[in-house]
């Protein structure tokens, strides 16, 4: 992701480009915070936590307690929460979407087969009118 490279050249490594705090981020989360955080990344745009759990339960049924999981997330920045109409919806922000999407080709769970695979997930929540559901599909890798 060389999206900011360079940065303050006495500033921690971290903290030099968006990169490398994303990274020092994703290494801090548990294993069941990395997974609940790339398998967000297919959600394109705001999305409500019953998505989130339809998304991250996926095939593999792990026993998560996923509301916990996304909460944990949004206190660590990764993950925005907004409450509106009485309803919280939650979001990624690009960049942070972008270096997710990343570690779910590098994890391996984008080639999840069935009907709860990774390959795309459309968005069929409640839109304001003029407006369409949201198709995501995953970037091909590409050699470095």
């Amino acid at each position: 992701m060389p999206l900011l490279g360079g940065g303050h050249r006495l500033a921690p490594p971290r903290h030099r480009t968006i990169s490398a705090a994303l990274d020092w981020s994703y290494q801090l989360l548990s294993q069941e915070e990395q997974t609940v955080f790339r398998r967000l990344a297919i959600l394109v745009g705001d999305f409500t936590l019953e998505t989130a759990i339809a998304v991250v339960a996926g095939s593999d049924r792990i026993s998560l307690d996923i509301a916990f999981i996304v909460e944990s997330l949004v206190m660590k920045s990764l993950v925005t929460a907004n409450v509106g109409d009485g309803q919280v919806r939650f979001r990624l922000f690009e960049t942070t979407r972008a270096y997710a999407l990343t570690k779910l080709a590098e994890s391996g769970e984008s080639d999840v087969p069935g009907p709860n695979g990774r390959q795309s997930f459309p968005c069929n929540e409640r839109r304001p009118s003029g407006t369409s559901p949201r198709r995501m599909s995953l970037p091909q890798p590409t050699a470095n």
